[in-house]
């Protein structure tokens, strides 16, 4: 791999003007998100499960609930979810399983600018680097990658003492502007945690938003309006802990 096209995927965004791209791509509608590395595409109207190459999310399948494992699923499920892809083979077709190995490219719906759904996953702390030979083609960005996300304690690179007391039970995961979005959690019982959601204009004021106490059971729940002229995109849900402001959880959900 040239210096060069590292360079380029250590951009913070990870702009990726011709990487990838001279090879053959193959588009897919994402119509499932198992975990943070495994997705169902629809191809010619049949369905297969694909698993992403060169990178290891946590697990949350399987009666296992392994930490940032959902959010991992989550951030994946805010990015693709419903949306079209674009599938890169590296030398396998399948893996053990019957899975397709590949890369997944994806196109931000705001600034058209390519991306590669591996990656992110890597940068963003999400997925750990893991190399299988023969597919290694981008092994050694992988590997550049998470050592920036170490380096900042990004996601499963934090400390277990920053470890989130939020667990997400539920929430609208994609909604039509001008719909109701919602999102449900449990916490620490009696303790306030307040909700935010950013639009590309800024924080929502929506009512049904803010700071509420979770009950007895730790249980809080949030039901919002999405405004009509809302900017469609993938945007945060921030739900924060009052007494420990480094106890925060973010999911994604999509407004079209």
């Amino acid at each position: 791999m040239s210096r060069r096209v590292v360079r380029m995927l250590l951009v913070p965004v990870i702009l990726i003007a011709t990487l990838g791209f001279c090879n053959i791509l193959q588009p897919a509608k994402v119509v499932n998100v198992i975990d943070g590395d495994t997705i169902d595409v629809q191809i010619d109207q049949a369905t297969f499960r694909v698993r992403l190459i060169g990178v290891d999310c946590p697990e949350i399948t399987n009666g296992k609930n392994e930490y940032m494992g959902l959010e991992a699923a989550n951030y994946v499920a805010g990015l693709v979810m419903s949306k079209t892809v674009y599938l890169e083979k590296d030398v396998s077709e399948t893996d053990q399983f019957g899975r397709l190995l590949r890369y997944v490219w994806l196109v931000d719906s705001t600034d058209e600018i390519p991306k590669m759904l591996n990656a992110l996953l890597v940068q963003e702390g999400l997925a750990k680097a893991a190399k299988y030979p023969p597919d290694v083609r981008y092994a050694d960005t992988f590997e550049l990658l998470q050592g920036q996300a170490m380096a900042a304690n990004k996601g499963i690179w934090k400390s277990q003492a920053t470890q989130t007391s939020i667990q997400v039970l539920s929430y609208t995961a994609s909604v039509k502007r001008g719909g109701t979005a919602s999102i449900k959690i449990k916490g620490i019982p009696g303790v306030k945690y307040s909700c935010a959601v950013k639009y590309k204009s800024g924080y929502s004021s929506a009512a049904g938003l803010g700071v509420k106490t979770a009950d007895k059971d730790g249980i809080v729940s949030w039901s919002w309006q999405v405004g009509s002229r809302t900017t469609p995109g993938n945007w945060p849900i921030i739900i924060t802990n009052l007494s420990n402001g480094s106890d925060t959880v973010t999911v994604y959900f999509q407004v079209y």
